[in-house]
């Protein structure tokens, strides 16, 4: 649970290191821009292992995913997949956890990959649309948001393929 705590308020930690930073040294506008980019990863990196180096039996719906990656999947060909209605997951995401599990078995993969989707589009989501993606990230985490990215990240291939 302490971690949890940690990694909530890192991302304000980075927000006053940098507004510190930036305040002390008169950066171009290129570099304050790459500076901050670099602040936003360090201040998620905290999320991101803890979402990526979890146990399988941590979470609600951990288990449900990594059993899916690691047994279901694997007895399923390419063409089965469209045709199995017993698999309680989206033809989309079944395709997806399908051509991970060609390359890899081990389940910690599995979440560094949907990690590196899920933090790259929120990372793109909080430069976008929002004027301070630090407070963004520790919103997102401390709201209990946090604990919802495998179920978006499915629902979301579901609906784009």
């Amino acid at each position: 649970m302490i971690y949890y705590g940690l990694a909530a308020i890192f991302p304000l930690l980075c927000w006053a290191f940098h507004d510190w930073w930036i305040k002390q040294n008169k950066l171009s506008e290129q570099k304050e821009k790459k500076f901050k980019t670099g602040m936003v990863v360090l201040a998620i990196l905290p999320m991101f292992l803890l979402f990526v180096l979890r146990y399988k039996y941590i979470g609600a719906d951990t288990i449900g995913y990594v059993r899916f990656f690691e047994k279901e999947i694997r007895s399923y060909s390419f063409i089965e997949i469209f045709k199995a209605d017993e698999l309680r997951f989206e033809i989309g995401f079944r395709l997806y956890v399908k051509i991970i599990s060609l390359f890899t078995e081990n389940y910690t993969v599995f979440f560094l990959v949907n990690a590196i989707i899920i933090f790259g589009i929120l990372m793109r989501f909080a430069f976008k649309y929002t004027q301070n993606p630090f407070v963004f990230f520790f919103l997102f985490i401390a709201l209990g948001t946090y604990q919802f990215m495998e179920t978006g990240l499915r629902q979301a291939l579901a609906i784009t393929i």
